[in-house]
């Protein structure tokens, strides 16, 4: 990821031009019935933000941060992009949505699907300059009964979260 990827009227485009750029990711917004939906996913972004020489401020940090304000996490959306810039030292927020994370499996095959919502926010001027809405499915044919019991033990949550991490990874290696 360098400046050249972006347009030069972008508001992105002077950031990415200096190093380090600093990136908070929030705590993403969990719209499914997995939990740790959120915790898996978040822990990929940093990853690949931090494989891709972005100075990573985690998921953990902002909570932390919130916390030792006295905020509930819900409050976070309500602040504004500039006030959590300046206090979490960072140029740039990334959030995210996730909007499916669900593994079912039928007659030896197992369909994973997760779906999420990610946006990089300018943290001086408030503008999206980065947004991606993707659905990442995956189906297995499981042959043999062997391949069959392994699948059907797997948690949702589990096969979704690595699905998720290599989703991730792809992602940001081709769009980020």
């Amino acid at each position: 990821l360098g400046a050249d990827s972006w347009a030069k009227d972008s508001p992105a485009y002077n950031y990415l031009e200096r190093s380090p750029v600093r990136v908070a990711i929030l705590p993403g917004v969990n719209k499914t019935a997995q939990p740790g939906a959120t915790i898996v996913l978040d822990k990929a972004w940093e990853q690949a933000l931090k494989q891709a020489d972005f100075e990573v401020v985690s998921a953990d940090r902002v909570m932390t941060y919130v916390a030792a304000r006295g905020m509930m996490l819900s409050e976070l959306a309500s602040r504004k992009v500039g006030e959590l810039g300046t206090d979490l030292k960072v140029d740039l927020l990334l959030k995210t949505e996730i909007l499916k994370w669900e593994t079912s499996t039928a007659s030896a095959r197992a369909n994973t699907t997760v779906e999420v919502m990610a946006r990089l926010v300018e943290t001086t001027t408030g503008a999206i300059v980065w947004e991606h809405h993707w659905v990442y499915q995956e189906v297995s044919a499981n042959e043999g009964i062997g391949k069959y019991i392994d699948a059907a033990l797997d948690t949702a949550t589990d096969n979704a979260s690595r699905m998720a991490q290599r989703a991730v990874m792809k992602m940001s290696a081709d769009k980020l």
